[in-house]
């Protein structure tokens, strides 16, 4: 999974309600939590049952989270952690899918965030700077 932002979308230029809990004033920005399945691995044999081809291709990036906000400290302070929360509870109890012939398929879930650019590590780490990832990663 992974996060970014982009700015200056005119069709979403719409003045929020001036409620507080409004992430920003304006929204022409748009803030996305994605993901992208990777594979299907059957635990009991740990055969692979299905495989993305095309792992890195934006096609395949599928949405949990669109919000109207800029990417801040303040904004991934309050994403984060619930979607976190519930990655947590998908690895622990998994999901569950009944198929049409009446039988269940129980699926655990692997999640791990490695589409982030330089700005989200940044804002994520605190340190406004990209290069100290550089840093943070050599240590």
């Amino acid at each position: 999974d992974g996060i970014d932002g982009s700015g200056s979308h005119a069709i979403y230029n719409q003045k929020n309600s001036g409620n507080k809990d409004d992430f920003n004033k304006s929204s022409k920005n748009i803030l996305s939590y994605m993901f992208v399945p990777l594979q299907l691995t059957n635990l009991n044999t740990s055969q692979i049952v299905w495989q993305e081809e095309k792992m890195n291709s934006s096609e395949v990036c599928r949405p949990l989270l669109l919000v109207n906000a800029k990417e801040t400290k303040d904004v991934l302070k309050e994403i984060i952690p619930a979607i976190q929360k519930e990655a947590y509870e998908l690895q622990i109890t998994g999901l569950e899918i009944k198929t049409a012939e009446g039988g269940h398929i129980k699926i655990y879930c692997d999640i791990q965030t490695t589409m982030i650019d330089g700005k989200m590590h940044s804002l994520l780490l605190g340190t406004g700077k990209p290069i100290a990832i550089l840093e943070f990663i050599k240590s």
